[in-house]
């Protein structure tokens, strides 16, 4: 959507990511303030209607079954609440390992596409990232579980991870870097305590030549709702849980705002308070 087309349209939107950024300057998008282990409960129980519910899947698999492909936070949730589910069948989509797949039963209106996905490749890198991720490095334990939220700074701190062992990742969102660790033989799954040699995440935020063709079929990663990926029973869980997240402002206090500078809204509640919570009550967590 563009500031200029949404006339008599009401929008809402998580935070001000991506293009929503534009849309909230302009007055055109609300913010919904709420974490996103919240969004699951919320569309369920109606305080976020859904009506319609417009979503891309992958072609079904041997079961008949269409797996979610890039996001499994909470699409289930609007699926079971909408009354018309439209989906679109993207055959370049990758068949992703999820629990929550939809069958024919659920879809109301299907449309086959031949398109290439959204591709987010990995952040520029540059010596300000660096230097921050240098100060983030004795933190990272061998066998740490991690959460890694997008951006460049989280990209720095990744790509210094190549001395690590074993590392374990449960994730809202995973980006093309994953691929390059796991190839490495840094991340391993094997010391989580749960869900032993897969990595957890909610959402695919990469790219078609690396994280998209990784994940295809490939039971070593596993989308999962905002019920599992972001429930503090769950995270709390995981061993050495590591969370890691960009700030716009830290105060003295510790206070951090991750969402707005000045009039400017341009992150989003999101998840860092569900993961931040359970990485402090996780055994060896930070």
């Amino acid at each position: 959507f563009k500031p200029g087309a949404v006339d008599g349209i009401a929008l809402h939107g998580m935070g001000g990511v991506g293009t929503n950024r534009r849309l909230i300057k302009a007055g055109a998008m609300d913010v919904v303030p709420c974490h996103v282990s919240q969004n699951a409960e919320f569309i369920a129980d109606g305080t976020i209607a859904c009506d319609v519910a417009l979503v891309q899947v992958a072609p079904p698999g041997e079961n008949g079954r269409y797996s979610l492909g890039l996001g499994a936070d909470h699409t289930r949730a609007a699926v079971d609440k909408a009354r018309v589910v439209i989906a679109e069948v993207n055959r370049r989509v990758p068949q992703t390992t999820c629990d929550v797949a939809l069958t024919d039963a659920d879809i109301d209106v299907l449309i086959e596409t031949d398109r290439q996905p959204i591709q987010l490749p990995s952040a520029a890198i540059g010596e300000l990232e660096r230097r921050i991720a240098g100060h983030v490095d004795s933190f990272i334990p061998d066998r740490a579980t991690l959460q890694v939220g997008f951006g460049a700074i989280p990209e720095a701190i990744i790509a210094m991870l190549g001395n690590r062992r074993d590392l374990g990742v449960h994730s809202g969102m995973v980006g093309d870097s994953l691929v390059e660790l796991v190839g490495r033989g840094v991340v391993t799954n094997a010391a989580k305590g749960m869900d032993e040699g897969v990595s957890i995440t909610g959402v695919l935020f990469g790219t078609d030549d690396k994280l998209y063709r990784f994940a295809h079929r490939n039971p070593a990663v596993k989308l999962c709702p905002v019920s599992y990926t972001h429930a503090f029973d769950v995270l709390s869980r995981l061993q050495r849980y590591v969370s890691v997240n960009s700030a716009l402002e830290v105060d003295l206090t510790g206070q951090v705002n991750a969402e707005s500078i000045g009039g400017d809204y341009i992150g989003a509640v999101g998840g860092q308070v569900d993961f931040v919570r359970a990485a402090g009550r996780s055994p060896g967590g930070a």
